[in-house]
């Protein structure tokens, strides 16, 4: 299931960091809006206190554009077409399987398997010098020799042994760049997730739009969205829940697989003054209202 899910058609994203809060874990994309999204997490968090689920997956839109970004057309042209970039956090109670990976003495396991460390072998090293003194140094490097001392050179290919004990030691950061997208909850650890492949792991989904730069939708109504999820008491009733825009491609993809959408769109004559420079009052911008199709079929 994992190979599955990385190597399904997706998004080329950054990697992740661990992220706690309240005592749960869980992870954040890195991204241009970092501090933004650490809040968004905190918001998160504190509105899912209390509910009674296992994971959770919420997709967010990030103001600035990633270069890096790309998207699949066939994935992406009726799922979320309007996204730059997203921020998935998946939050899992199950966390024991992610403590051994994070344990994981990957780097101490190089040293050892590295040739001739002078730590590891002290008693190895002296015999090396006395077997350098005959021709073998200057016939490496005849003229460097001369130029700078005999006795230099000789000193030196012990160096080189002594620098390739270093080349594991720099090999060490990258098992520790492999560690880094920590999955907490045993989610595959996987750079690229789409929305759709996150479905089957999350009980709930937020797909939040417009909230970027654009449409200046703040943290505060991604904390009411999030909030309407407790106050319906939907996790009672199913285990998806969509935010999209109105008549958006989301919003029908949302409505055919029968999941409710909690609709977040401009007052059209805001946004045009937003645009227009003018200020604009938030309570009067944005509204948010939940579609639940019927449970039945």
């Amino acid at each position: 299931m994992g190979e599955e899910f990385c190597d399904s058609p997706t998004v080329k994203t950054k990697r992740f960091i661990g992220v706690e809060y309240a005592g749960r874990k869980g992870l954040i994309q890195r991204n241009p809006s970092y501090e933004a999204s650490v809040e968004f997490v905190r918001i998160a968090f504190k509105a899912l206190q209390g509910v009674p689920i296992s994971h959770i997956a919420i997709s967010a839109y990030i103001e600035e554009f990633d270069d890096t970004l790309e998207l699949s057309e066939h994935v992406w042209e009726e799922l979320l077409p309007e996204l730059k970039f997203i921020t998935v956090i998946l939050v899992g109670p199950s966390a024991e399987t992610s403590e051994p990976e994070e344990a994981t003495p990957e780097p101490e396991s190089e040293p050892p398997s590295g040739d001739g460390t002078p730590a590891d072998a002290p008693t190895d090293l002296p015999p090396d010098p006395p077997e350098e003194p005959p021709a073998d140094p200057p016939e490496d490097e005849p003229e460097d020799v001369p130029e700078d001392a005999p006795a230099d050179p000789p000193a030196d290919p012990p160096e080189e042994p002594g620098e390739g004990g270093d080349t594991p030691e720099d090999s060490a950061p990258p098992p520790e760049s492999a560690e880094e997208p920590e999955i907490p909850g045993g989610f595959p650890a996987c750079d690229d997730e789409p929305v759709e492949d996150v479905l089957p792991f999350a009980d709930i989904v937020l797909c939040f739009t417009g909230m970027g730069s654009r449409s200046r939708i703040t943290l505060f109504e991604k904390a009411e969205a999030l909030g309407a999820i407790c106050d319906n008491n939907l996790t009672n009733r199913t285990t998806h829940l969509v935010a999209a825009i109105p008549e958006g491609p989301k919003y029908q993809w949302a409505l055919k697989l029968k999941l409710p959408v909690l609709s977040v769109d401009w007052i059209p004559n805001a946004h045009a003054k937003w645009l227009a420079g003018e200020p604009v009052d938030r309570d009067e911008s944005i509204r948010t209202h939940l579609l639940i199709p019927p449970e039945d079929g």
